[in-house]
């Protein structure tokens, strides 16, 4: 991957403007940090200069820049708030040396000695999982990219395991079961064995998809990865270890004073839905319905698009047309209404997570979104049922339309439009940041059409 640009985009940001963008309306978003220690100079410790604030374009370009460093699988044997840290005392150096650094080629050679010395090179991996509800007797079979066998002791002994040496998990494990083996690069062997773990999933969906005709019933086709794994690197005899991953396994769930106090707030909930009419009843419960299909769904992806499907039936009707911007808008309004704390003052990038969905709903992609990106929609989705039902019973509104009519008289509308507009059109002339500045666009363009269209 090539981190010039956007590094450069980042520290020139940063060698311009000291303290970031001032000129801008609320919301904002604030970084705080400690300048490392041993970047300050005897003056910056006199002056008690000894934090750095990014704001607003800066805070974007960091993300931007932490987010493209992060998909590059040659620095994931950094965790992530090492990876951040690293990051960080590059902009703290940059900044305190600014004025050395305002020469392009002074600034290209730090780039390119930080990316070097941060970008480890790749090995090349095989990874063994069990198949589980198969019992073909197979020696080898090739199917695309992969592996499937059934290894007896002898052949996992010449595969790398090693009789006397402990194993989290054992041979006999493994023996004589029916084997995927992937291949994969990477520098971290628990983020190799993620990625083969999901790869070995799409070739076995890909793998029924072949075997599904005439007589076979969908019910032998059941297949499932292990939890249960071993891992090896090419050109190296012998396996580094083994394991097993139970994340998408169940476990007891055996905290009693949570289940009594989350009851709790639930009924309090189930008091204000009690008050709305049936329609808006059962779209409330269908809202918490998708809500649950996400917690239970392994595929990330899959997740998110649970989620949307959620938020669509929370925040939109058929007549809306596009759902996203009108999602990302009403769920920033009804926050800043209902008094929920300000952790979504970015409607960008709802509509960044919803976009995801989209590409994977219509095909486009597939293993695009993260685990951080479920999380953050995931409680971005709860927050605004909970705010959506504060909002209706404090309005006495009954609809769905008429609450999303209150909506357009917010107080809080016209500082959105004007945050949107204005920093869309700062980054659109500066910076080229095509994925936010769209965003911005997008969102205003509608909140400004259904703004209109209420007061005509």
């Amino acid at each position: 991957m090539n981190h010039e640009p956007h590094l450069k985009k980042l520290l020139n940001q940063i060698t311009e403007e000291l303290q970031g963008n001032k000129n801008l309306p609320s919301p904002r978003r604030f970084i705080s940090g400690d300048i490392p220690n041993e970047l300050l100079s005897e003056e910056m410790k006199k002056d008690q200069i000894t934090s750095f604030v990014l704001t607003d374009e800066e805070v974007i370009l960091l993300d931007e820049s932490f987010n493209k460093l992060r998909k590059d699988s040659k620095t994931e044997y950094l965790k992530d708030s090492e990876l951040k840290n690293r990051l960080w005392y590059l902009v703290c150096e940059i900044w305190i040396k600014r004025k050395e650094f305002k020469n392009s080629n002074e600034l290209k050679t730090k780039i390119h000695s930080f990316v070097e010395d941060i970008c480890k090179p790749l090995k090349d991996y095989e990874v063994l999982f069990k198949i589980h509800n198969m019992d073909a007797n197979l020696e080898e079979v090739f199917f695309w990219d992969c592996k499937i066998t059934k290894y007896d002791k002898t052949s996992l002994i010449n595969w790398g395991f090693q009789e006397k040496k402990f194993y989290i998990r054992k041979i006999n494990d493994f023996e004589n079961q029916n084997l995927i083996i992937v291949s994969e690069k990477g520098n971290n062997s628990a983020e190799v064995t993620k990625r083969a773990r999901v790869k070995a999933n799409k070739r076995l969906r890909t793998l029924q998809t072949y075997l599904k005709e005439g007589y076979i019933h969908d019910f032998q086709l059941k297949f499932e990865i292990s939890e249960e794994y071993a891992i090896k690197e090419i050109g190296n005899t012998k396996i580094i270890g083994t394991g097993f991953n139970r994340i998408n396994s169940p476990l007891n769930y055996d905290y009693t004073n949570l289940i009594i106090e989350n009851a709790e707030k639930a009924n309090e909930d189930y008091l204000l839905i009690k008050k709305f009419p049936s329609p808006i009843q059962d779209m409330l419960e269908r809202t918490l319905y998708w809500i649950g299909l996400s917690i239970s769904e392994i595929e990330i992806d899959i997740k998110i698009a649970f989620l949307c499907t959620a938020l669509e039936t929370l925040l939109t009707t058929q007549d809306d047309g596009r759902k996203g911007e009108r999602i990302a808008y009403r769920g920033y309004l009804l926050a800043m209404e209902a008094g929920s704390d300000n952790l979504y003052s970015q409607p960008q990038n709802i509509l960044r997570v919803y976009d995801l969905r989209s590409k994977v709903v219509h095909g486009s992609y597939f293993g695009i979104a993260t685990n951080e990106d479920y999380r953050y929609l995931l409680q971005f989705t709860k927050r605004t049922f909970k705010n959506f039902i504060i909002f209706a019973n404090i309005n006495n509104l009954n609809r769905q339309s008429k609450i999303y009519k209150k909506l357009l008289e917010s107080k809080h509308l016209i500082p959105l439009l004007s945050w949107l507009d204005s920093f869309w059109e700062r980054e659109y002339k500066k910076n080229k940041m095509v994925q936010f500045q769209n965003h911005s666009r997008d969102i205003s363009k509608f909140l400004k059409e259904d703004w209109f269209s209420k007061k005509n």
